[in-house]
């Protein structure tokens, strides 16, 4: 018996050691179908050499560039993008403004279009209005004409509201004449001028509206009391005007009394500068009574003020006394500050020619 001992304390080579039965067999079948195959040897490639990144080393001095042109870039690159985006702003900052103006161009074109559909018009400055207007040359040529004393004194020139105004009326306008009709107290001139003031607040809605007495009123008021007038404003509710303007014939001096129902007074003006303050209470009177008869209830007289006016042009002479009085009506029916003096009173005289020959205030 062949017999083999195995040492492991020794190294020996795997190919060296015996084989069994069964390894043996398959190993001589392996060995014959080689044998019977065609050898076949795959081709032999050759290797390609990797190529890849090489570090290499680098010095301080090659750091300190390579920091300097990142650093530099980086900057060049910061602006660039700094610059997108202002512009990005002021694009939008643009289109803002554009849009913005653009609304306001629309909601002022859509406000005139309001207006136009309410028959409304955009609001103008308002023009100074002219104290003293010059009066035409022809026309102080007419005015001339009509103060022509040779011609006939009838020659009607005016009509309005019945009332005739002829070259009698106007002759009292010329020069230094009384504005008194001869001392009646039924006075053409005045009640004519005073309508047209009336007139003029309702054409005007701008002006206060204005009611006028006829200058006979207040004599019979003072003569006969509120039985005597109370049938004059029988078509007329006076309480819906804000201003009452009211003549006062004192013998052979004019003076013009205002009531102005919205402010709650009652202003006396006498070109002397005098106080009258029966009349004062003689119209306070007349408004409670007219409430009451008119309206069937009391007037509210709190908190009324009764002045005779003191800061107002002072008559310088003897006969003016109807010429203010007229003025005073006009500029208290506007509620304007009182501008005139005495030296404007021969440009009112030809004025106010011109102003009843044309049925309209200046």
């Amino acid at each position: 018996m062949f017999s083999f001992f195995f040492n492991p304390s020794k190294n020996i080579p795997l190919q060296n050691l015996p084989l069994s039965n069964k390894d043996l067999v398959t190993k001589r079948s392996l060995a014959f179908d080689e044998a019977s195959d065609p050898q076949f040897h795959p081709p032999l490639t050759k290797k390609k050499k990797f190529v890849g990144f090489e570090p290499k080393i680098c010095s301080i001095s090659n750091m300190k560039e390579i920091f300097h042109k990142w650093r530099n870039q980086k900057s060049i690159n910061d602006k660039e993008n700094r610059r997108r985006e202002i512009k990005a702003l002021e694009e939008e900052l643009a289109e803002r403004t554009r849009s913005r103006h653009n609304r306001k161009i629309v909601e002022y074109e859509m406000k005139c279009l309001l207006l136009q559909v309410e028959g409304l018009r955009l609001e103008r400055p308002k023009i100074p209005r002219e104290e003293f207007p010059g009066i035409a040359l022809s026309c102080q040529k007419v005015i001339q004409i009509i103060w022509n004393r040779s011609a006939p004194h009838n020659e009607i020139f005016s009509n309005d509201s019945g009332v005739d105004i002829t070259r009698k009326d106007l002759l009292t306008l010329f020069g230094t004449e009384w504005l008194n009709d001869e001392g009646k107290f039924l006075n053409n001139i005045i009640n004519f001028y005073i309508n047209l003031i009336v007139n003029r607040s309702r054409s005007d809605k701008k002006l206060p509206k204005v009611y006028a007495f006829n200058t006979f009123f207040y004599q019979n008021l003072c003569q006969k009391g509120f039985p005597g007038v109370k049938r004059w404003t029988r078509k007329v509710d006076i309480f819906d005007h804000e201003i009452l303007l009211v003549p006062i014939h004192l013998g052979n001096h004019w003076c013009m009394t205002v009531i102005d129902l919205e402010q709650r007074k009652i202003d006396y003006y006498d070109s002397l500068l005098g106080d009258n303050l029966q009349c004062l209470g003689l119209l306070k009177q007349y408004l409670v009574d007219e409430s009451m008869d008119k309206r069937k209830r009391p007037f509210d007289m709190d908190g009324w003020e009764y002045t005779c006016r003191k800061d107002i042009p002072h008559q310088q002479n003897l006969w003016d006394c109807g010429m203010f009085s007229c003025l005073f009506a006009e500029y208290a029916s506007r509620r304007a500050p009182i501008k005139f003096t005495q030296q404007h009173i021969p440009y009112f005289r030809e004025r106010i020619v011109y102003e009843i020959i044309k049925k309209e205030l200046l």
